[in-house]
C-alpha cells in the first residue's frame, strides 16, 4: 500500500509537471510545495493506507457512479470522510479536502470575495449652531419690565414712566413698614433707567 500511496503521488506530480518551466516565476514555490509535502504528508499517508481504508468517494458520469478503488490517504478536513490523492486538494502541510467539499464551498467562496462591502452609515449634517444672541436687546427687555415697559418703547415712554414710579417708590414717602422694600426697588429703577438712557439716546 505504500508503494500504491508514492505512485499515486508520482501521478499527481506527472500531471503537474508539464505545466512547470524553469523560466517560471511560480516554479520555485511549485517545488517547494513538492518538498514540503514529501517531507511531512507522505508518512501521514503510509500510516492511514495501511489501515486498508479506501477512498468514500464514487466516480463516472453515468446513473450508477462507480466507488472509488483508489486507497485512502487522510480524513477530509471539512466532511472527515476517507479521501484518496486523486479526489483530494492537498494543502502544504498535507492536509486533505475531498473534490466534492471544495464544489460545495467554491460557490460561496466566490460569493464571499464578490460580495459588495457593507455601505458606510450615511453620515449626519453637523448641528447648526445656535443664533447669536442679541446681548443688547436682552438687556433692553429686562430693563423695560423692571420699568412696567414692554418693547418697543419710546424715549419719551421711559422717561414718563420713571419719573411716575419714582414718586410712587420714593423711600421718604413710603411708611416705616415699607420703606426697605421701596428702596430696594428704587435702586432696580435707578439702574434701569440709567441704562435706557445711555443706550436709548446713543440710538435717537
Amino acid at each position: 500500500m505504500a508503494l500504491r500511496i508514492e505512485q499515486l503521488f508520482s501521478q499527481l506530480v506527472a500531471k503537474i509537471a508539464p505545466a512547470i518551466h524553469t523560466d517560471d516565476p511560480m516554479t520555485t514555490s511549485v517545488l517547494q510545495w513538492f518538498g514540503a509535502v514529501q517531507a511531512s504528508a507522505l508518512d501521514q499517508w503510509r500510516a492511514v493506507a495501511r489501515s486498508g481504508a479506501r477512498c468514500s468517494l464514487r466516480h463516472g458520469n453515468g446513473a450508477l457512479p462507480l466507488p472509488c478503488e483508489h486507497v485512502a490517504v487522510g480524513l477530509c478536513g471539512m466532511c472527515r470522510s476517507f479521501v484518496c490523492l486523486p479526489h483530494a486538494s492537498v494543502t502544504m502541510g498535507g492536509s486533505v479536502t475531498c473534490v466534492r467539499c471544495m464544489a460545495e464551498m467554491g460557490p460561496l467562496m466566490r460569493e464571499r470575495v464578490h460580495a459588495r462591502p457593507p455601505e458606510p452609515p450615511p453620515q449626519q449634517a453637523p448641528p447648526r449652531p445656535p443664533p447669536p444672541v442679541d446681548e443688547e436687546a436682552v438687556l433692553r427687555k429686562k430693563h423695560l419690565r423692571t420699568m412696567g415697559l414692554k418693547d418697543p418703547a419710546t424715549y419719551e415712554e421711559v422717561r414718563g414712566q420713571f419719573r411716575k414710579l419714582a414718586l410712587k417708590y420714593h423711600p421718604d414717602k413710603a411708611p416705616e413698614a415699607k420703606r426697605a422694600a421701596a428702596n430696594k426697588k428704587m435702586v432696580e429703577l435707578n439702574a434701569a433707567f440709567q441704562w435706557l438712557d445711555a443706550h436709548m439716546r446713543k440710538v435717537a
